[in-house]
């Protein structure tokens, strides 16, 4: 099995983002035939579906080092 199927939980955020820059580079200026384009949209919308779940778990991490989700970082 290729190392970009990976399950979406199991990608980081690192490289489910690198993973959807090549496909919109892919994608950019080029015919693509339409099933190709087809399949290549699935899987864009799958890496920023983790790019953004990531986030939201890497926000709430910090928010819970703070009080009340804000940090003073000028002390």
């Amino acid at each position: 099995m290729d190392g970009k199927l990976k399950g979406k939980n199991k990608q980081s955020f690192e490289e489910a983002f690198a993973e959807l820059q090549d496909i919109l580079r892919e994608l950019n200026g080029q015919n693509v035939a339409l099933d190709k384009l087809v399949e290549k949209y699935s899987k864009a919308k799958s890496c920023l579906e983790t790019c953004r779940k990531r986030l939201s778990e890497a926000e709430m991490q910090v928010k819970a080092l703070g009080v009340d989700g804000l940090e003073d970082f000028e002390k």
